[in-house]
């Protein structure tokens, strides 16, 4: 009996089990080498991008320089990165005074709120004595004692976080300078090493792509410094400590969309419920409330216009996706990448989102508004349900007519659309299938003539053989015939007698 027996003729759960087990093998070999591919792209990708942030953000005073006041492109790229990085120097230099300087009284107000804590859990109906809160305290003292060496390795972690921060730095400012000064001719050196047949429309689509990503950098910042301020100026009203930390905390935090303002938001009313109490918090909300709103439905839609055109939805889970995947760079990045891929692929879909560029407009120096034309928006249909792909590429089609509403023209050439597509869609079906059927005969056909021509060769190897055998025949009765005398009528004619005697 055979006892090697292969593991395809195994049970099925067997089967089952082992390529699960390859499968989870094959992920996690995957994952482990997108995470090393990752950490070593990263080093030079993050710099890249924030450089390209950056020089979209600083963009227009280096057009002021160069343009307006004609100085050399490197010169004004140099003053350009010496008075920004001035600027926010200062900033910084004064939130880590205030910062130093209010120490002392961030230990004071927390241990008075802590105690505000202790006494309103006492003095409550709920089952807890001055002794459970004494052990809770003391086991946390015993934490911190416990995990000093875990803190100092902590420690020595940011350090060299910083070092490798500190480098990323060096590296994105860098990139900014050559950005500023050379980046037309950086992109055209890309461009042109392009197909020739792909050069103009690339070209032209990157032009577009930067125009929404200089637009969507720049009101952002402004979006975040207007939030940053009124949420600052609230805090200062109030008597808050750290208002210049807490400006520059927000102004970050509010450049990532939605998630950024909510969580500036709930640090300052945190700070607010933590040195003044509830009062003081609950109005610290109020103007959170109404310094978002206005950033929200006056000041966004006002600056960025039709340049920027995302979906909220979209806007959330991309920020959730790439928080949760590369942190805080992944929700600062995801955006604006996502908005400039949009309008690339508008444009190449034949939907040009800036057609005054097609006419002489500049990417560099007119408005957005500028260069989106006659676009205008067009309203949804107040019924739920009406919004239709029919209805949507009329809207477009009138929203590139300056009109805000479909006519019954734009959806009979909408329905029009869909349905030659359709019809091309079917057709394209069908010319596959019938190539796929002939690559079928095709082949069928050349199976047929190996086989015809196989054959053919085995017939032909069989004669060969055949031949072979009549000449060794022929070849043996010749070395039997041998004539004793030369012309002897006996020995030509060999008779059966005379062969059988000389057998004999």
């Amino acid at each position: 009996m055979n006892t090697d027996r292969s593991l395809l003729q195994g049970p099925v759960w067997l089967r089952l089990f082992v390529l699960g087990s390859l499968v989870l093998i094959l992920l996690f070999a995957a994952g482990s080498a997108l995470n090393s591919i990752g950490a070593i792209v990263s080093a030079a990708l993050v710099p890249l991008l924030v450089s390209l942030l950056l020089t979209a953000l600083l963009m227009p005073l280096q057009i002021l320089l160069n343009h307006r006041l004609r100085l050399n492109r490197h010169l004004a790229a140099g003053l350009t990165l010496v008075l920004s990085t001035g600027a926010i120097g200062a900033v910084l230099y004064l939130a880590g005074a205030q910062l130093v300087n209010g120490i002392a009284d961030l230990r004071d107000s927390v241990a008075e709120q802590l105690d505000s804590v202790r006494d309103w859990l006492l003095s409550s109906s709920l089952p807890i004595t001055e002794q459970t809160i004494d052990g809770a305290i003391d086991r946390a003292q015993e934490w911190l004692s416990d995990s000093r060496g875990t803190l100092v390795e902590g420690a020595v972690n940011v350090g060299v976080s910083t070092a490798s921060f500190l480098f990323g730095t060096f590296l994105a400012l860098l990139a900014t300078f050559f950005f500023l000064a050379q980046g037309d001719k950086i992109w055209a050196w890309c461009i042109t090493a392009l197909p020739a047949a792909s050069r103009r429309r690339t070209y032209e689509a990157s032009r577009r792509a930067w125009v929404t990503l200089s637009t969507y950098v720049k009101t952002q910042v402004v979006v975040s410094g207007i939030d940053a301020i009124g949420i600052a100026l609230g805090a200062w009203i109030l008597g808050l400590p750290f208002v210049i930390p807490l400006l520059i905390i927000t102004f970050v935090l509010c450049v990532i969309p939605v998630v950024g303002a909510f969580i500036s938001g709930a640090l300052a009313v945190l700070i607010a419920l933590t040195f003044e109490g509830l009062g003081s918090a609950l109005i610290m909300l109020a103007i959170v409330l109404v310094v978002q709103q206005l950033e929200g439905d006056v000041l966004s839609p006002l600056l960025m216009g039709k340049a920027v055109k995302i979906h909220p939805v979209v806007v959330l889970f991309a920020i959730a996706a790439g928080g949760y995947a590369f942190g805080f760079l992944g929700a600062l990045f995801v955006v604006p990448l996502i908005a400039t891929a949009n309008t690339g692929y508008k444009y190449l879909n034949g939907r040009d989102p800036f057609p005054v560029l097609d006419e002489g407009g500049s990417a560099l120096t007119d408005r957005p508004s500028k260069l989106v034309g006659d676009i205008v928006d067009v309203q949804l249909p107040a019924r739920v349900g009406d919004a239709t792909p029919v209805w949507l590429i009329a809207a477009r089609n009138a929203s590139e007519e300056g009109k805000t509403e479909p006519s019954p023209g734009h959806l009979a050439i909408a329905e029009a659309e869909l349905d030659l597509i359709e019809r091309d869609r079917v057709e394209a079906e069908r010319i596959a299938e019938a190539r796929v059927e002939a690559e079928r005969i095709e082949a069928r056909k050349i199976i047929a003539d190996e086989v015809e021509g196989d054959e053919v060769k085995a017939d032909q190897i069989e004669a060969d053989e055949i031949q072979a055998d009549v000449v060794k025949v022929n070849e043996v009765d010749a070395e039997v015939v041998e004539p004793d005398e030369p012309g002897g009528a006996h020995e030509q004619t060999g008779t059966p007698g005379s062969r059988s005697e000389r057998r004999d």
